[in-house]
């Protein structure tokens, strides 16, 4: 269903065709459910290309710059990364600047 026409529906909305924030205090469960302000299409969010490039950017910095390893909680005598709760660790270990 398009998004205008979802938004102004008296299905969903008391009130549609007024401009009214205090109905988000205690929203229907109908309300809510019309509500997509990061969805898809034409009205996806404007920020998530950047978002996405910066965090391409990111990790091939680190990938570059360091290399990784999976280790046992108990083996790890460095400063390292929780990555759960299960005795594993990430042990992150700056490189010489050689790949491969």
């Amino acid at each position: 269903m398009p998004y205008f026409p979802m938004l102004h529906s008296p299905d969903h909305y008391s009130d549609p065709d007024i401009f009214d924030p205090s109905c988000w205090i205690n929203p229907s469960k109908e309300g809510m459910d019309t509500l997509m302000p990061f969805s898809g299409g034409q009205h996806n969010c404007v920020g998530q290309s950047l978002a996405n490039v910066e965090i391409h950017a990111v990790v091939a910095r680190l990938a570059t710059e360091y290399n990784f390893e999976v280790e046992k909680k108990g083996d790890v005598n460095a400063d390292c990364l929780i990555l759960n709760e299960k005795d594993t660790w990430l042990l992150a270990k700056k490189s010489n600047g050689f790949i491969g």
